[in-house]
């Protein structure tokens, strides 16, 4: 079961984010501050709507851990099965959202406008056979959907339907 969890903590009157790890995939530090990046975004986005501080908006964000020895495996197959062309998948499905004011985009975090998008996403990626779980082969990533609550932790739960099933 996955049970990573984002925790805030009042430090010197100064909310800082602080991501816990308490699952054996280890999540990059490159993708916990983009985490930290995407909470902001979106909490700024919706200041001062009317809602439950345990509500989780519209937002939501796939989160990628790429497994190289996965993506070279499959890339020694067949050059066009590469991480680029996952990215651009990604990117290409309906509601895909870039970062705002970012000009080098991240290409582990692929924000969407709806649940109803990003769960098409999903789909997208599960439909695309040569991602998916090979035996024998080491997997491509490990996908997570982000969603950011009004206050409090952030919403993260593993889909193992897109690389791991």
């Amino acid at each position: 079961m996955f049970s990573e969890y984002i925790m805030t903590n009042k430090i010197d009157s100064v909310a800082q984010t602080k991501i816990i790890i308490l699952t054996d995939k280890k999540i990059s530090e490159t993708s916990q501050e983009t985490l930290r990046i995407w909470q902001k975004i979106v909490r700024s986005k919706h200041k001062g709507e009317k809602c439950h501080d345990d509500e989780l908006f519209q937002d939501p964000l796939l989160l990628v851990e790429w497994d190289n020895a996965g993506l070279q495996a499959r890339t020694t197959n067949n050059a066009a099965h590469n991480k680029d062309a996952l990215v651009a998948l990604i990117r290409s499905q309906p509601g895909f959202t870039p970062f705002p004011n970012i000009n080098a985009q991240p290409d582990c975090a692929f924000p969407f406008d709806s649940r109803q998008n990003f769960s098409a996403m999903i789909a997208a990626l599960n439909a695309n056979n040569w991602s998916r779980r090979i035996n024998g082969v080491a997997d491509v990533g490990w996908a997570y959907s982000v969603l950011v609550p009004k206050k409090g932790q952030l919403d993260i739960a593993e889909e193992p339907v897109v690389f791991n099933n």
